[in-house]
């Protein structure tokens, strides 16, 4: 995906259209140098004041 601003907006407008709340989901994070933790989490909505550069585009999925 190109990262640039006018595809970040498109691709944030598309999950505002086409996402169905809430929904659980999950992410890791790196949490040492050999650690990796997982969290669940409720997804209730999109931020509304988000920035596009904010945006988090997962890799390797």
């Amino acid at each position: 995906m190109d990262g640039t601003d006018g595809n970040l907006e498109k691709y944030y407008h598309y999950l505002q259209n086409h996402l169905v709340f809430p929904f659980r989901a999950s992410y890791k994070e790196e949490a040492g140098p050999l650690s990796v933790s997982k969290y669940d989490v409720n997804c209730l909505r999109l931020d509304q004041e988000m920035k596009y550069e904010e945006f988090y585009i997962p890799r390797n999925l």
